[in-house]
């Protein structure tokens, strides 16, 4: 075999299995990185912390949201760049209360898994374990039902 080859193979095998590295999820066999994810997630003990969640979807609210999680539960969820909780349509705390804590995103990621939905994308924080990039495509063959889901700037509160 050509040594560049193996060499490239070699490469995408190291990246490819890094907690760090985006994987597609589907199956059975797909329990594993939510589970470990999760297990280090819940070893962190981290019941307070804020994050900012931006969500791309065919939806009406696209804005980043801060979300402060206090003993587990969420606190306020608020547009991020002003601090507002209602918009002229919504009221955040309704729209986003399927995914407003790091648990709930796991369980979204679980339940997207079992129904068997067409791509489960996700990559997880190598630190904390909880996911950072999360796309869900529920069928190949429908339009605008897909939804991506960015968590940036968790921070631990003290």
């Amino acid at each position: 075999m050509n040594r560049k080859l193996l060499v490239a193979i070699g490469v995408m095998l190291v990246v490819g299995l890094g907690v760090g590295a985006a994987m597609m999820l589907g199956g059975p066999a797909s329990d594993g990185p939510i589970a470990q994810n999760r297990a280090l997630w819940a070893s962190q003990g981290l019941d307070d912390y804020t994050f900012v969640l931006e969500r791309s979807c065919f939806c009406i609210f696209r804005e980043p949201v801060e979300i402060v999680v206090a003993d587990g539960r969420t606190e306020s969820v608020s547009i991020a760049e002003t601090g507002e909780t209602e918009t002229e349509f919504l009221v955040l705390s309704e729209e986003f209360r399927s995914v407003d804590t790091i648990d709930k995103l796991f369980d979204l990621l679980q339940e997207s898994v079992n129904a068997g939905f067409a791509t489960v994308d996700v990559t997880f924080d190598p630190t904390y374990g909880h996911p950072i990039e999360i796309f869900i495509d529920q069928d190949k063959q429908m339009a605008d039902e897909e939804v991506w889901y960015t968590i940036q700037s968790l921070t631990p509160s003290s």
